[in-house]
C-alpha cells in the first residue's frame, strides 16, 4: 500500500472518528495514568534506574504505528542508550533499545506526582472549539499526537501536555497547544502555516 493511499485511509478514519465523537466533543485515547505502571515495569527490566522522560499518544485515525503509547525512558547509569516502550493496540508491551553516539541528555524524571491531568482530559481541553475547528478544516490531520513532556532542563520545570495537530497532506500546516499538566490550563496555542512565497 503506497503512502498516498495510507494517508487517504488515515484521513478518512480520522473524519469518521470525529463524526462519531461530534456529540461528545472527544476523541478517545488511552489513560496514561492507568498504563504508566506497566510501561515503567517494562523499562526497569532494561535498567533498574530507568525513568520516564516523555510519552506520546497518537491521535486515533493517525498514521503512527500500531501502538497506543510510546514512552521514552532514560537512566542515569546509561550514557549511550535510552529505551522506547510501546503499548500496542493488542494490549502487549514491547521495548526497543535506542543506541546513542553521544551521551544521553539526562532530564528530570516525570513522576506520577508531576501531573494531575490525565491524557483524555488533556486532549478534551486542547480540542476546544478552536482545536476542533482545526481538525474539521484539515481532514488530513492524521499525523497528530499528544505528548507528556517537561519543558526546560532546569529542576522543577513545568510538565505539559502538548497536542500537535499536523496535516499529513500539508506538513507546513499545524496547531500546537500546550496545557499545564497539573492545572489543566492552556499555556499556549500556536498556528503553523506555510511560509509566504
Amino acid at each position: 500500500m503506497n503512502s498516498a493511499v495510507r494517508r487517504t485511509l488515515a484521513s478518512s478514519l480520522l473524519l469518521a472518528v470525529l463524526a462519531s465523537c461530534k456529540g461528545q466533543q472527544s476523541l478517545p485515547v488511552v489513560s496514561l495514568r492507568e498504563e504508566l505502571r506497566r510501561l515503567e515495569e517494562a523499562a526497569r527490566l532494561w535498567n533498574s534506574a530507568a525513568y520516564l522522560a516523555d510519552a506520546e499518544l497518537p491521535i486515533p485515525g493517525g498514521e503512527h504505528g500500531p501502538w497506543l503509547v510510546s514512552a521514552s525512558f532514560n537512566s542515569p547509569t546509561e550514557q549511550y542508550q535510552s529505551l522506547l516502550v510501546f503499548l500496542r493496540e493488542d494490549g502487549t508491551v514491547d521495548t526497543e533499545i535506542v543506541p546513542h553516539t553521544v551521551p544521553v541528555v539526562q532530564v528530570e524524571p516525570i513522576g506520577a506526582s508531576d501531573w494531575e491531568v490525565d491524557s483524555q482530559e488533556a486532549l478534551d481541553i486542547a480540542l476546544d472549539e478552536e482545536g476542533m475547528r482545526f481538525l474539521e478544516e484539515h481532514p488530513g490531520a492524521g499525523c497528530s499526537s499528544l505528548t507528556l513532556v517537561r519543558i526546560g532542563l532546569e529542576p522543577g520545570s513545568t510538565v505539559v501536555w502538548r497536542l500537535v495537530l499536523s496535516d499529513c497532506l500539508d506538513p507546513w500546516v499545524g496547531q500546537t497547544t500546550e496545557i499545564d499538566a497539573t492545572t489543566g490550563g492552556i499555556l499556549s496555542r500556536e498556528m503553523h502555516r506555510p511560509p509566504a512565497p
